[in-house]
């Protein structure tokens, strides 16, 4: 009974899909041609998305993993901090010294 319990869980975690424990890129990856054309506000767009996603896919497989809302609400927090950090630099104002980057 043992032996049929335990195949049955090397069964299921050998041809378990990997894809259903991975996370969908939610970055559209653009051509050259594509990129060019591309308006200095969308070209801005689209490298801070692409950095908040690398940034969250290195925490999220460094860390052991978070749930699809966790991930989802760490890049949220990751997108803020970029959108504030690049305001306060606009406005030309010090960035508080907390240490807030790796």
């Amino acid at each position: 009974m043992l032996k049929k319990v335990l195949l049955a869980v090397l069964v299921l975690v050998c041809f378990y899909p990997v894809q259903s424990f991975a996370y969908p890129l939610s970055v559209t990856i653009l051509e050259k041609k594509d990129i060019v054309k591309l308006t200095d506000a969308a070209l801005t767009e689209a490298y801070l998305d692409t950095i908040i996603e690398i940034e969250a896919n290195n925490v999220l497989h460094s860390t052991g993993g978070f749930s699809p809302k966790e991930f989802q609400d760490y890049k949220s927090l990751l997108r803020y901090r970029y959108e504030l950090k690049s305001e306060l630099q606009r406005r030309q104002l010090d960035i508080p010294s907390i240490k807030e980057e790796r």
